[in-house]
């Protein structure tokens, strides 16, 4: 009887279609394995634990909303459009997650966009960047020299948007979205 070829790819899309299909809860080992048509104890060739497996997963999916972010970034669009574009995109891909976030912050009991301490640090510091950069290019298209303190203070309200959206089961109202955006405005 011959072998089926798994690899890490393909387990980690076979977890991500889980947990869009059903939820973050059926989303497990033997699961997994079950869809794959493989003994559990294959996937911990692979991974040692589910925990491991789900930050991979976190972690490939928020390194494909960051390339997205980059493309947005460099869109020749005014301030606020790309603004509201880039929030968007990035709850629309915390909520295309199906709780994962939510999932590994009750397993490892921290948020995970903590700048300081967090396990994501390096999506963290690259959200802000991008955040940064967009808002520095449109201080300087204005002639406006901008404050480091307003700055600062209008990622940290996001940095509130994103860490809350991920620990939400419940998705935001179109309507709770643009109320967000405008509040990060007025900021």
């Amino acid at each position: 009887m011959r072998k089926k070829v798994i690899s890490n790819e393909l387990i980690l899309d076979t977890a991500a279609e889980i947990i869009m299909q059903l939820d973050i809860e059926h989303c497990n080992m033997r699961s997994i394995s079950k869809e794959l048509g493989v003994a559990v104890g294959t996937l911990y060739n692979y991974y040692k634990s589910r925990n491991q497996l789900l930050t991979d997963l976190f972690e490939r999916s928020w390194t494909l909303t960051l390339e997205r972010l980059w493309n947005i970034k460099k869109l020749e669009i005014p301030f606020e459009e790309k603004m509201i574009k880039l929030i968007e995109k990035v709850y629309e891909d915390i909520n295309n997650r199906g709780g994962l976030g939510c999932e590994l912050m009750k397993i490892n009991k921290y948020a995970i966009v903590d700048i300081k301490n967090g396990p994501f640090q390096k999506f963290a510091e690259s959200m802000l960047s991008i955040f940064y950069e967009v808002n520095v290019e449109n201080y300087n298209n204005l002639g406006i020299v901008y404050k480091e303190k307003e700055l600062m203070l209008f990622t940290r309200c996001f940095f509130a948007f994103v860490n809350e959206s991920i620990g939400s089961k419940e998705k935001l109202t179109p309507e709770e979205i643009e109320l967000m955006i405008s509040k990060l405005f007025t900021v």
